[in-house]
């Protein structure tokens, strides 16, 4: 976040939450979208969250799996509006 409220982000990124990684020696572009981003997303597409965790909040692993895993991640649970 400092990176972006400074101007030294990396300029082929257009957004907070983007990210340029290389994997397998391959650059892949791809967007991390903040809780609030989801949410929105959530409720435009008429769902709403009901609650959301980080994955080191639900289960303790090993940190050698956690690191070559995906790392700590955030689980939501949504449940669709009803207007009945």
């Amino acid at each position: 976040m400092e990176k972006w409220k400074k101007g030294l982000w990396d300029k082929r990124c257009f957004d907070f939450g983007d990210k340029i990684i290389l994997m397998n020696k391959v650059k892949i572009f791809i967007h991390l979208p903040s809780r609030n981003e989801i949410i929105k997303m959530l409720n435009k597409e008429g769902l709403y969250l009901r609650e959301d965790y980080m994955r080191s909040e639900i289960i303790q692993e090993n940190v050698q799996t956690l690191s070559y895993a995906a790392g700590d991640c955030r689980f939501y649970v949504a449940m669709k509006i009803d207007y009945k």
